[in-house]
Parts: C-alpha cells; structure tokens; sequence
C-alpha cells in the first residue's frame, strides 16, 4: 500500500477529497491529514509519506515551503499541488523545484484523482527500481573491493542495525546464475518477518544479508542464525531441488565491514571439503604446512603399491576407512591438497602405462572437478576409476585364471587347494598351475595368502575383532601360524593395526 498524506487548510476541501474514493481499494493508506504545511511537515518526517497532496496557499507554512523543507530532510515523495486557476504562476514555480504535478481545485473528481495518484504510482516505482539498480551497483562495487565506498560511514543496506553474511553454495558443482530476487521473495514469503538482500558471489554461489536483532546474547544470537541458515537449505531442497553448504561471514554494521564479511565467509567455506552433504560451517579449517602423519603416509603408500600391482581388491573399505578418516582429521586444507594430489600422480602414472582411453577420459574430469568435492565424494570417484582399472586388469587374463581369482576371493575363509578349482573346471591341476603362474606370477597359494593378508588387515583396522577372530575368518585354523604368516607378508604384527 501507498501511503498519502493530505495537507489542505479547508476543511471542506479537504473532507471533499478524503471521501472522493475508496483509498484501500485502490492500494492507497491514508495518513491523518493536516490543516497546514507546519503540521503537514510533522506528520510527513513521523510517517514518511509516498504521495502527498497539498494546497499551495495555506497559513502558517505554505505548500511550496513544505516542499522545499521535504526535500531537506531527505523525504522523497510524490508531490500533487492543489491551486486555483489565480495560483497557476505559484504552480509552474513548483513544477520547476521537482513537484511532479498539479491539480486545478474546481476540476477535481474521482477520475482526475485516480489518474494522477496513478501517475505516482508509475513514478514512484520508477525510483524505486533506479534505487535498486543504483544500490546494487555499491554493494557489487564494495565486493569488488573498491575501498573508496567501502569507506563510507552511510549503510547500502535496505536497514538500520547489524546484519550477519552468510555464503550459501550448491554442494559438488557451483551455482553460477542464480535468481536473487526470487530467492528473497520465497524466503521472505516462506520465513515471514526476516529481512534480507540477496546478492550472487563472483565465485559462485549466493550471499545473503541477514538483518539481526541487536538486543539478544550470543548464545540466542548464534541460535537465531542456524535456525534460519537451516530453514534457508530446507526452501533450497525442497524448492528447487538443492542441496546447499553455508558458511558464516562476520557481523556488518557499516559499508566497512562488508568485504571482510565476505572473505571470512569464503575462507570458512573452504573447509566443507571435510564435511559430508549439508552443513552449516562457523571456523575456519587450518591451512598450515605439517609433516604427514605415519598413518597417512603408511596409507598413501599401500595405495601407490596396490595401483601399481594392480591389486583393488581391499582398497574401497581401505581409502574411507584408513586414508579419508585420517586426512579429515587434521582438519588442514594443505594436507588434504598434498593428498589429493599425490593420489591422482597414482591414477595419472598408471593410466599413462595402460593406455586405456576410457580411463583417461574419466581421470581428466575428475581432475578437472575434484577441487569442487568433498573428501567423501572425491574417495568415492577415486574408487570408481580404481573399478575401471581392475576390469582392464582382469580383461589381460584368460578365463580360466578370472575363475581361479574369483574362486580364492569367494572362499578365502576355507581351506581350500587348486584341486578344488581343477575340479571345478575339469581340467588337470598341473596345467592349471602352470597357466596360473604364467599370467599373474604368482603360484597359487602364495596369491591366496596375498588375498588373505589383504582382507585381514581390512578386517584388524575396523577394530571389531579381536586377533584370532580375524585369524579364523581369513582361513588360518590356529592364530600362532596366522600371525606368522601375517609377518613375513606384511613386515608388520596384527597387532600393530
């Protein structure tokens, strides 16, 4: 609604003009009137008016006088004179100081009204947008860094009072278009009471101003804030179909405090690489040069090793269970850059040997889109090519020697022999054994015990079983001969995992 204001000193007119039509049903709220430009200011710096109608000659303060003294303190009205046909050189005078129109006493009806009260409407709305579009451009500018705004004392800000920045970003790919007018019209349609500017961020993503009450702790304050960051995520999803990570920029009171608001925000959001799906984020992750820890490098080695021998059997439980677990909780960004990279040096150094271009297709993308991961997501698609290089590996082997690999992965736990398998297939062991070691160079019960050994570190670095439950489940019928075993393949006792 539009609010007016009256300004007329007689009483007839004035009366005659408020019961002239229907104000509400045309979008209009009356402001109580007043019988001269003195009280017509009053009201117009208590109610800041959008239309105020207004004779020119009236006692005490003209209309004239009322409007210069409204352009002086800043209330930018539409201003619509009243004048008898004698006032018509008062009236052009007004025009000249920005007095959009006027109207003639003895010519107003309802129809003279509504057109020019329109006509304010459209003007009104015109400045509106200008404002907008003007506002827009300082609050871009002062995210650009441009600090000779950013020092300005006046707040860009639709509001009074402190605000909170907070990044959203769609999680595993940038949202790089997004529709800032309607994603505040359905938060402040969906989330009634909260006051809001949303703007794009150069590096992807949305940023939101979050108007905050100032009177409240804290606690109740860091509170507030999740609540509505949580309510915001859930109109994402169920909305539009996004999941979204936020972060939480620092505290805005002026134009000072915007940019630093937005690099904290972007530098917390960093550490959503340690996090898994949607969260909300308020510290930001270490970014400190340290040594690996014995764990990770033990970790990044058996991976190298088991690339480079083509054995995967143990390695999906292996990267989330060992290398993910460890690196997330460093919580440093250089840690887990350094893994990141050392882990596709592996993929790259093999891939280049297979010469497999469907492999190498699949690596370029995820080395072009790994940097936009979680670490979750990231072991997850590690693991997925690791997949595409097992098959590539078992296609260099004959059927025969798949069904043999196959056999020992099924029946590790048993006690099992290549007359089993000879069996199985018909065919004389002898043979078999022969074909066996030809393809893999290995014999067969040296590459069981390499399958056993494999799954049985899988099983000691859950920490659900004890030594010799792992011992009976691998195969091995006393824990005496299994650790020995464990020993000579490993270099390392049960224990020690």
């Amino acid at each position: 609604m539009y609010k007016v204001l009256i300004v007329e000193d007689m009483d007839l007119t004035r009366e005659d003009l408020i019961s002239l039509i229907d104000w509400e049903r045309y979008g209009f709220e009356l402001l109580p009137d007043a019988r001269n430009g003195k009280i017509g200011l009053e009201y117009a710096k208590r109610y800041r008016p959008d239309i105020v109608i207004t004779d020119i000659k009236m006692p005490v303060m003209t209309g004239l006088d009322l409007v210069a003294q409204m352009k002086k303190e800043n209330i930018e009205a539409e201003v619509i004179l009243l004048t008898a046909y004698e006032e018509f050189e008062l009236a052009k005078r007004a025009l000249q100081m920005g007095v959009r129109t006027f109207i003639l006493k003895y010519e107003i009806d309802e129809e003279v009204l509504l057109r020019e009260l329109n006509g304010c409407i459209e003007a009104l709305k015109t400045k509106e947008n200008v404002h907008k579009v003007r506002m827009k451009q300082y609050l871009e500018a002062i995210l650009a860094g441009e600090n000779e705004i950013c020092k300005s004392d006046e707040t860009i800000l639709e509001w009074i009072g402190k605000s909170v920045l907070i990044l959203l970003e769609q999680i595993g790919k940038p949202l790089m278009h997004p529709d800032e007018e309607g994603i505040r019209e359905l938060i402040e349609t969906e989330i009634p009471g909260s006051k809001i500017r949303v703007m794009k961020n150069s590096g992807g993503g949305i940023l939101i101003f979050y108007r905050v009450r100032s009177c409240i702790s804290k606690m109740h304050l860091d509170s507030e804030i999740r609540e509505f960051i949580t309510k915001v995520q859930g109109l994402f999803s169920s909305q539009m179909g996004l999941s979204m990570t936020a972060s939480i920029g620092g505290m805005i009171r002026k134009n000072k405090d915007i940019l630093p608001a937005k690099e904290e925000a972007e530098r917390i959001m960093k550490g959503r690489v340690f996090h898994r799906g949607v969260c909300i984020l308020d510290r930001a992750a270490k970014d400190e040069k340290e040594e690996f820890s014995a764990e990770i490098k033990d970790a990044l080695r058996c991976v190298e090793e088991n690339i480079e021998k083509d054995s995967y059997e143990n390695m999906p439980g292996f990267l989330e269970n060992v290398l993910c677990r460890s690196v997330v909780k460093t919580e440093n960004l250089y840690i887990w850059r350094k893994v990141s990279e050392k882990l596709l040096y592996f993929l790259m150094h093999r891939c280049a040997a297979l010469e497999q271009p469907e492999i190498e297709e699949r690596l370029d993308r995820f080395k072009r889109d790994f940097q936009k991961m979680d670490i979750y997501s990231f072991m997850k698609e590690y693991e997925g090519i690791m997949e595409m290089l097992e098959s590539s590996s078992d296609s260099r082997y004959s059927g025969k020697v798949r069904y043999i690999k196959a056999f020992m992965e099924q029946n590790y736990s048993r006690d099992i022999s290549l007359n089993d398998v000879a069996g199985d297939l018909g065919m004389n062991a002898i043979y078999l054994s022969q074909l066996f070691k030809k393809e893999t160079g290995s014999t067969f019960s040296a590459y069981l015990t390499k399958v056993r050994m494999n799954q049985a570190i899988r099983l000691l670095r859950t920490g659900e079983y004890k030594i010799y439950e792992v011992s009976e489940m691998v195969g091995y019928q006393t824990v005496q001969y299994f650790s020995k075993v464990f020993k000579k393949e490993t270099g390392k006792n049960p224990k020690d995992y």
